[in-house]
This record gives structure tokens, C-alpha cells and sequence, in this order.
């Protein structure tokens, strides 16, 4: 439905050197799937779902809703964006004042080239406040509405004109933490329910995990890795996407022996050797980082290192250990390294015990470590 295909844009500081924004984005979505751009600030997001609103001139590529190009470098092609048949809702929700709830709906349907009656407007505007859960505040002032109220506004704002395609610019970032899980929910049941095809920015991994059919994870103008969900937490391919996505402790280590044909090898890192899931490409002797995320992780008392049952094994020792209602983080000193376990609070373990701390080889992930800046490190735990 949506095709993106080696967008290049630049832009120009005022010093007069040039800023690399995007570096060849490409990817396809299919119709009525929920696409998720994420990254942290500056990494190209926005830049891409601009340029596909007609906002944002790429300086090369292509794009293509729905098989019709919209924007070709090498034929021309630059449909303005009032053409292209999508909605879009801002981070700001850019709603209008001085208007009403139902004027603020009705306002794309009255200043669209096409023209409309005030009956068929009004169908379409109660049809779209229905849909976002507003039917009733029609002739509430904006300014009278909360912040979850103004997004929902925003959101019916966009459907009313029907669109092909729906852009979304990180429209829960303004609103409070438990707000922001209420309308993730609203949000994909409401693109659920009406199979409009989505693209969604955002540098909230929690959100992108909730919510996506796809993820693309975005660095420097780059999309480094997409798939789904699952896959991507479970399955980084670079040591960005381990860190960006959640939290894990990476395990700097070398590698020991060659994949079998399961995919399993030996990494030797401080004090032992780890099983792991290791990539095919990466050859014996390779320094590598082992990522493992601390909900994988099992701790138990005393014992000495070793696998008879086939987990890793590591003798360390508790050195923190921190309530935080659902789990307990736990801090765990191993050799030349310190590792973050996260437990349920029936298992915590107090602060100086000895402890062995297992993990499945499936679990231990290596990843390259030349695209690690930060590497230097035994060990290193990231929450974004």
C-alpha cells in the first residue's frame, strides 16, 4: 500500500555544512498494517513521515501510495500534499481555538477543493466522533477539552477526510504516563477496527512494542533493523537495537567456537565460558558483545558455576537490590563485570548474598561489537 524506496535528504547548517537526515530509507507496508518508525531525536523519523505527507522534499527516492507515485526524483513527480488522501495528526494536535469540537472536524471538509453539503459534513464529522469516543461534545470549546480529549479531537480531525493513509507524529508524547497507556489501547483499536493503513513515529520503545504490526528501528538517517515486535527485542542484530529497545546487560567476550547448526557457539568471557546464539557470520576468535535482558535471567543461591542441565551458569553476588513494586532489580557483581537481573519481589534476594546466576544459551545474543563506541567495558547495562 505504501512503498519508500533510497529517500536522501540533507539539510544545510548555518555554518554550511551538511546534515546527512536521511541516508537511503526504505520500506514497504502493506494495507491496514500499523508501521512503526522509532529512534531516539535526530535519527531521521520525522524527516521520513514529512516526507511522505508532502511536507518534507527529499532531495532523491521515491514514494508510492497505493501503486500511484507521490513523489519520484527521477520522473518529477511532486504531488502536493492536499493530493495525497492522508491524515495526519502532530505532536501538538494543532487544534484550532477559537472553534468548537465540531468545527474543529468539519474544517478539512469545508476548505477541501471538493465540495461537500452541510448534511453530508455533518454526517461524516458525527461519524468520526463517534468513532473516537467525542459523540456528544460537538459544541464543547476546544480549549474545554483534556489533553487525552484534544488528541482524540486531532485524531477524528484526520479521519473525516477519509484518507488512504494515516500519519501519526508522536501524538501521546504530551500526555501523562497513565493516559498515554489508555490511548495506545484507543488508538490501535480504533486503526484496528476502521484497517487504515498507519504510520507511526515515535521514540518510545514501549509504544512501538504495544502497538506495531512492523517496527523499523532508525539511527543516523538509517533503518538498521525492521521486523516485528517480538523480534526485534528478542532478536537484535546490532548492539544500538539491543540498547534502544528496552534494556539489556551486554557482556563484552570473544568468541570461542563456530556456530553448530543450531546456531549455538561458545563466547569466553570473564570468569567462564557462555553458550550463546551466535550469528553465523561472525567467525572464531571475533571480540563480540553478548547481550542478555535481565527478565532472562534466574538468580540462585550459592552452588558453584557450571551446566548440567544445559543453562550458563555464573558465580556472582548481589550488590544491590531495588523495590520497584512489580519487580525487583537486582544488581549482580560478576567477574570484572556487573550484570542487572529483574525478578519477581517473592524471589528477591538480599544485598551481599552469594548467588549463581543461570540463563538459557537461546537467550545470550552475540552482536558485533565494532558498531559499539562504548565498548570498552567489560560490561555495560542501558536503559533508554
Amino acid at each position: 500500500m505504501l512503498t519508500v524506496a533510497g529517500l536522501y535528504k540533507d539539510f544545510a547548517l548555518h555554518d554550511g555544512r551538511a546534515v546527512k537526515a536521511l541516508d537511503g530509507v526504505g520500506f514497504t507496508i502493506e494495507r491496514g498494517k500499523f508501521y512503526t518508525l522509532l529512534g531516539p531525536s535526530g535519527c531521521g523519523k520525522t524527516t521520513t513521515l514529512r516526507s511522505i505527507a508532502g511536507l518534507e522534499h527529499p532531495d532523491r527516492g521515491l514514494i508510492e501510495i497505493d501503486g500511484a507515485p507521490v513523489f519520484d526524483s527521477e520522473r518529477h513527480i511532486l504531488v502536493p500534499s492536499n493530493r495525497r488522501r492522508i491524515g495526519m495528526v502532530f505532536q501538538s494536535y494543532a487544534i484550532w481555538p477559537h472553534m468548537d469540537v465540531y468545527e474543529n472536524v468539519a474544517f478539512p471538509l469545508r476548505v477541501a477543493s471538493e465540495r461537500r453539503g452541510e448534511a453530508e459534513i455533518a454526517k461524516r464529522v458525527r461519524r468520526a466522533l463517534a468513532t473516537v469516543h467525542l459523540d456528544g461534545f460537538e459544541r464543547r470549546p476546544a480549549t474545554r477539552l483534556s489533553g487525552g480529549q484534544q488528541q482524540r479531537l486531532a485524531l477524528a480531525r484526520a479521519l473525516v477526510v477519509e484518507p488512504q493513509l494515516l500519519l501519526l507524529d508522536e501524538p501521546l508524547s504530551n500526555l501523562d504516563a497513565k493516559l498515554r497507556e489508555s490511548m495506545r489501547l484507543e488508538l490501535r483499536r480504533i486503526q484496528t477496527e476502521l484497517g487504515i493503513t498507519t504510520v507511526y513515529v515515535t521514540h518510545d520503545q514501549t509504544e512501538a512494542l504495544a502497538m506495531s504490526d512492523r517496527v523499523a528501528v532508525m539511527q543516523n538517517g538509517r533503518i538498521v533493523q525492521q521486523g516485528d515486535p517480538q523480534s526485534i527485542y528478542r532478536r537484535p542484530e546490532t548492539c544500538f537495537v539491543a540498547e534502544f529497545i528496552g534494556s539489556t546487560n551486554l557482556i563484552a567476550g570473544r568468541v570461542a567456537g563456530a556456530a553448530d547448526r543450531y546456531g549455538e557457539g561458545q563466547v569466553t568471557i570473564p570468569g567462564g565460558v557462555l553458550r550463546c546464539a551466535v550469528p553465523r557470520d561472525i567467525a572464531p576468535g571475533a571480540s563480540v558483545l553478548v547481550s542478555i535482558r535481565p527478565e532472562d535471567i534466574v538468580l540462585r543461591l550459592g552452588g558453584e558455576a557450571g551446566a548440567p542441565d544445559g543453562r550458563n551458569r555464573i558465580a556472582g553476588r548481589v550488590t544491590e537490590c531495588i523495590f520497584l513494586g512489580s519487580s525487583v532489580d537486582h544488581v549482580v557483581a560478576i567477574p570484572e563485570a556487573e550484570i542487572r537481573v529483574w525478578s519477581h519481589p517473592v524471589a528477591a534476594i538480599a544485598k551481599g548474598t552469594e548467588v549463581v546466576v543461570e540463563v538459557d544459551p537461546a537467550r545470550c545474543i552475540v552482536l558485533p561489537r565494532d558498531d559499539h563506541a562504548g565498548a570498552a567495558a567489560p560490561s555495560q547495562e542501558v536503559t533508554p
